[in-house]
């Protein structure tokens, strides 16, 4: 007998019995649980699996110690489940399950209007609070399966309350963070900060600032903005960034602009790709 699964297209196993979700319709006991995860995974080490994979929701958290005692390790965790891999192929084989994710995406909207001003704000909390006179674009973090597109035209609004439309990505920091950059809660992680230029939709509109997060929001002349402290000083990553992303709004430069396309061919679904437009 031998736990529900499937075998995906790495020949890894992913365990799909329902007993190690929230909404199981056949409880098993801890001893039940451990007994067929034994006998299931000499079955698929006999039948050449590479790796296993199992996802176990956190009503079901007593059967986690269980996979760990048969060989499985920490892959990610959300706030509902965590999922864990096994490696199972030959002892003479690297070990090539990956690493859980390691990536953040962030975004930032510049918004220059007709009067050459750009959108900016001051935030409530967070390590910018603490600069003084720091004036920074609005923005956020992309939402899981969510484009980068539309988080960022969504962050504004939610921030500034400013409606707007995607133009182009205008430039990406990378950044890796460890204990002491980033602190325990980033840290081993990747950090990609993107600036997006967009395109205003009815500059009469009034700014209403999202109060839980936002201390103040105005229009700032660009080049007041862009010859603060902050700003101005070249080589940096402030001035490269935000001065790329003044040009591509200007029409100086070109941007990476989005559109979502379909594979083709016999490959279901689509993905939205970047492209400069003088390709």
């Amino acid at each position: 007998m031998m736990l529900e699964h499937k075998v995906n297209s790495y020949n890894n196993v992913e365990i799909t019995a329902d007993c190690t979700r929230s909404r199981r319709a056949t409880p098993i006991s801890v001893q039940d649980f451990e007994r067929l995860l034994w006998m299931s995974l000499q079955q698929w080490k006999k039948d050449g699996r590479k790796g296993v994979w199992v996802r176990i929701d956190k009503e079901c958290v007593d059967l986690v110690p269980v996979a760990v005692r048969c060989g499985f390790s920490f892959h990610r965790a959300d706030r509902d489940s965590i999922v864990l891999n096994a490696w199972i192929g030959s002892k003479d084989e690297e070990n090539r399950m990956p690493l859980g994710p390691q990536f953040y995406v962030g975004c930032g909207g510049f918004v220059l209007n007709s009067k050459n001003q750009v959108l900016c704000i001051q935030q409530k909390s967070g390590p910018s609070a603490r600069m003084k006179g720091f004036w920074m674009l609005p923005g956020g973090l992309v939402d899981r399966g969510e484009d980068l597109k539309a988080a960022v035209v969504r962050e504004v609004k939610e921030e500034t309350g400013i409606d707007t439309e995607f133009v182009a990505v205008a430039a990406v920091r990378e950044t890796h963070h460890t204990d002491t950059f980033g602190g325990i809660s980033n840290s081993g992680t990747t950090d990609f900060y993107c600036i997006c230029c967009l395109r205003i939709l009815d500059e009469g509109q009034e700014i209403v600032v999202q109060e839980s997060e936002i201390s103040a929001c105005k229009w700032m002349d660009l080049d007041e903005f862009l010859g603060s402290k902050y700003y101005r000083q070249k080589g940096t990553v402030f001035h490269e960034m935000h001065h790329a992303a003044a040009n591509v709004a200007k029409g100086l430069r070109d941007g990476l602009g989005g559109s979502t396309l379909k594979y083709g061919r016999s490959v279901p679904g689509s993905s939205t790709v970047y492209t400069t437009s003088n390709l």
